[in-house]
C-alpha cells in the first residue's frame, strides 16, 4: 500500500514538472500574434533596430547586397524561433518589406 501511494505521488509530480516545464516555453515568449501584429511592412514599415527591440536577436539571419552604378540595395531575411512558433521578416536597406508567421 505504501508503495502504490508513492508510485502516485511521483506520477503527479512527474506530470507537474512537465506541464510546468511546457508553459515556461509560453510565458515571456516575444514570438507572439500580438508582436507580429506590431510589426509594419512596405514603405512605413520598421527599422531592423526597432523590430529587434520587439523581438529580441534573430534565431537565424541571412544578408546580401548588390550595388549598380552607385545605388547600393542590401537584402537581409531574419528569423525568431521559439519552438513551433516562428516569424520571418525580410528587409531591404534595413526596413521591414514583407512578414511571415508560423503557428501564432
Amino acid at each position: 500500500m505504501l508503495f502504490q501511494s508513492f508510485r502516485h505521488a511521483t506520477i503527479a509530480l512527474l506530470a507537474a514538472a512537465t506541464l510546468g516545464l511546457s508553459l515556461t516555453g509560453c510565458i515571456g515568449s516575444k514570438i507572439t500574434l500580438a508582436n507580429y501584429d506590431k510589426i509594419e511592412t512596405g514603405v512605413s514599415g520598421l527599422k531592423v533596430e526597432k523590430v529587434k527591440e520587439l523581438l529580441g536577436e534573430p534565431t537565424e539571419q541571412n544578408s546580401g547586397s548588390l550595388g549598380v552604378g552607385g545605388v547600393g540595395i542590401s537584402g537581409r531575411t531574419m528569423t525568431w524561433k521559439d519552438g513551433d512558433r516562428s516569424i520571418t521578416i525580410i528587409f531591404l536597406n534595413d526596413q521591414a518589406m514583407t512578414k511571415t508567421q508560423n503557428g501564432l
